[in-house]
């Protein structure tokens, strides 16, 4: 899921899982705290990032988390596809239009990602997280 929001468009296999798991082992899936309610709502995405259950693609395509869910073997092609269409486009005007949609869709992003930043370095120095985290490390 975090890698997932560095990208600009989210091409997933049928048989993807997602979640967010953190929670599981004592971490809080801060960055997602900001991004999450943003396109899901609020009171799913608390559901989501505290219930810490995993869901299948075409679940997270219909909270809008994937902009596409493809079979497996068909994934690359896919993905290719809808970079060929964006390459398509004249160069300039997607750069431009990139920056501007970036940077409209940012207000308060990045004030909102500071604002959790104390909270995930104190929950990671506490003893609660270090023993949640041998409790996941000797299971796997």
């Amino acid at each position: 899921m975090t890698l997932g929001l560095s990208c600009d468009v989210v091409v997933a296999a049928d048989n993807a899982s997602f979640g967010y798991p953190k929670l599981n082992v004592g971490i809080l899936p801060g960055i997602h705290f900001t991004h999450l309610p943003r396109v899901v709502g609020r009171h799913k995405a608390f559901e989501l990032l505290f219930g810490a259950e995993p869901f299948d693609a075409p679940e997270a395509a219909r909270l809008g988390l994937v902009n596409q869910v493809v079979e497996a073997d068909r994934l690359r092609d896919a993905a290719m596809t809808m970079a060929e269409t964006f390459a398509g486009k004249p160069p300039q005007a997607v750069k431009l239009g990139r920056d501007a949609f970036m940077a409209i869709n940012d207000v308060g992003y990045r004030q909102s990602i500071a604002g959790i930043v104390d909270t995930m370095a104190e929950m990671i120095d506490s003893d609660e997280t270090r023993k949640a985290l041998r409790r996941f490390l000797k299971r796997n």
